[in-house]
């Protein structure tokens, strides 16, 4: 047998086992399918588990010991709501130990918990402050010999069927949203497409409305045309964006001329090159009005102005990522080629584009507001809006700068 084909040993099942790598998944055509061992091997290697392939037995005893030494796993499930309990491993007995809860939202709550052992099995455990929302929370908990933290998922419990009773049954409409491009859009479907489409199908029965993902891509220049290929899945993408529903459009001169051009433009190219859709085109065109706006928004003093600021005040990640967007259009796509302190995750106010920035930011906002109303309109419809999510992000993208201990350098699916 090649290296490839080599039987999986039991010593190397059960180190995959204990480190979370499957050795065998069910296809689609339900018939079990085992994994490569070299492909088992690399994987757990990427982990870091180097002696997988000389002694996968002595690599899985270090790794049960380097975890029972842990406070608390690296990562830990609880449902939102009532469900505020996280098993913690103390060995010895502690009467108190230091808590720091970072909520996705940026608040950070400190207290001083006292275990309690009613865990599962008899184990430890501590209670959170506060019931979670969905999403990505941060624990840390200390005592006066170690210190060890947590990605806490708060998945949410009832979904889109916890709306209906158990007899519900869906009737859905799929499509890519750059395929719907009316005689009213630029060239590629937007977020006013997407609402069109729904409110036509409503009248059919639909009522589960989905597309492809809408995350953020790189574009106009190096544009990523994969939906599943994000550099981050945290963010929005501008191309979704309907330019003809932005406020204040109309009362900025330059701003409407040049979308009157490029709506000309792409309704042209559009029909020239169908069925094919030329993304970069579209968000070129609309990266030029939405610029215009988002300065002109940046230099007046109304009510918009304050509406964006806080917008940002209350999701300071947006800035953090349209200055990793401006540095990249400064220093080039790949960040791993930028300048030490950039590629390090510091990327200040001065080392990019003021302008550039209020684009990307201005741009999040929007998206944010567009897509909010169409769901909401989908939901006075009696409709559930579904997106696609992807399962990584692209190698230059944002989320592996900023958060590089959550991802595996050289694996790609």
């Amino acid at each position: 047998m090649t290296g490839g084909d080599e039987a999986i040993s039991e010593d190397l099942a059960a180190l995959a086992a204990e480190a979370g790598v499957l050795t065998s998944y069910v296809d689609h055509d339900e018939v079990l399918r085992p994994a490569k061992r070299d492909v088992v091997l690399d994987v757990l290697e990427a982990l870091g588990y180097g002696g997988a392939a000389t002694d996968p037995r002595a690599t899985r005893e270090e790794l049960v010991a380097s975890r029972s030494r842990s406070l608390v796993d690296p990562v830990v499930v609880v449902e939102s709501g009532a469900d505020r309990q996280v098993e913690v491993r103390l060995g010895a007995r502690v009467e108190v130990l230091a808590c720091a809860l970072e909520l996705e939202s940026g608040e950070v709550l400190e207290w001083k918990a006292r275990p309690d052992r009613t865990g599962e099995g008899g184990n430890d455990v501590v209670t959170l402050p506060v019931a979670l929302e969905p999403g990505y929370h941060a624990l840390t908990v200390r005592t006066s010999a170690r210190e060890d933290c947590a990605v806490v998922l708060c998945r949410p419990v009832l979904g889109a069927r916890g709306r209906y009773d158990d007899a519900w049954r869906a009737v859905g409409v799929a499509a890519p949203l750059f395929t719907l491009h009316s005689d009213r859009s630029w060239g590629c479907g937007d977020l006013t497409d997407l609402d069109a489409l729904a409110a036509a199908t409503a009248e059919h029965g639909v009522s589960v409305v989905s597309t492809l993902p809408l995350l953020s891509g790189l574009g106009p220049e190096h544009f990523e045309a994969s939906p599943y290929l994000p550099l981050s899945r945290q963010f929005w993408h501008e191309r979704w964006i309907d330019v003809d529903a932005v406020p204040g459009l109309r009362a900025s001169a330059r701003a409407s001329a040049l979308a009157d051009e490029a709506r000309r433009a792409l309704r042209v190219a559009a029909a020239q090159s169908h069925p094919y859709v030329d993304g970069a085109a579209s968000l070129a065109a609309k990266r030029a009005v939405l610029s215009v706006l988002a300065d002109e928004l940046d230099e007046g003093s109304g009510s918009r102005r304050g509406e964006l600021a806080a917008y940002l005040d209350d999701r300071p990640g947006v800035t953090d990522y349209a200055r990793f967007r401006a540095a990249g259009e400064r220093y080039g796509p790949q960040w791993r080629d930028w300048p030490a302190r950039l590629r390090g995750g510091d990327v200040g106010p001065n080392d990019v584009g003021a302008s550039t920035v209020r684009f990307f930011e201005f741009g999040q906002w929007l998206v944010q507001e567009q897509l909010r109303a169409v769901a909401e309109r989908c939901e006075r419809r009696g409709q559930v809006l579904s997106l696609d999510l992807p399962l990584g992000v692209h190698a230059c993208g944002y989320d592996i700068w900023r958060h590089p201990g959550q991802f595996i350098g050289g694996v790609s699916v």
